[in-house]
């Protein structure tokens, strides 16, 4: 398999983790119907779930390590490490709130606010949980030291939408033990 062929690979992988954990969970968290997987950070035109390469590093040594050394000279020059974004956008409720009123440039109520505050760290939370979810399954898919978590971070609100984004580190290659 090319290393291209493993990014995307990666991306349906993280996308199923998503979907599993959806079906499974039982407190009602649902992902948005539209689910893509996308060559870049994807357009914030609706409500979406997106996993997408932020880009690749050639990189040594195991990917749960916070930063990267430099590649050997003998090292063969290959994307060794992708960081994978995993985005989801929501309606913003404080901007569903100001479209309730007329559209009036009136401040939205500091609850809306909360709330769209809560619903986008809760996305954070049943993501990562959806990746360790499939991580601990059986077989372990994700591997050991084959990702890890790089950052997290809210996106917006824009135009009525609001988000967050959960990068990860994910082999390309296996390691040499």
């Amino acid at each position: 398999m090319q290393p291209g062929d493993r990014l995307f690979a990666w991306c349906q992988a993280v996308m199923d983790a998503l979907e599993a954990w959806e079906i499974a969970n039982t407190e009602g968290w649902l992902l948005p119907a539209r689910r893509v997987i996308s060559h870049g950070a994807p357009a914030w035109d609706c409500e979406l779930v997106a996993v997408w390469a932020e880009g690749t590093i050639g990189y040594e040594g195991d990917v749960s390590l916070p930063t990267s050394g430099p590649l050997s000279p003998s090292a063969p020059r290959s994307m060794r490490v992708a960081t994978l974004g995993v985005t989801i956008v929501r309606c913003d409720l404080s901007a569903a709130e100001l479209d309730l009123r007329g559209g009036e440039a009136e401040l939205p109520s500091a609850a809306s606010v909360t709330n769209t505050a809560q619903l986008t760290y809760q996305d954070q939370a049943h993501v990562m949980n959806a990746l360790l979810a499939k991580d601990q399954s059986a077989g372990r898919p994700f591997g050991v030291h084959q990702w890890s978590p790089n950052g997290w971070a809210p996106e917006g609100p824009d135009g009525g939408l609001a988000g967050s984004t959960l990068r990860i580190n994910v082999a390309l290659v296996i390691p040499v033990a």
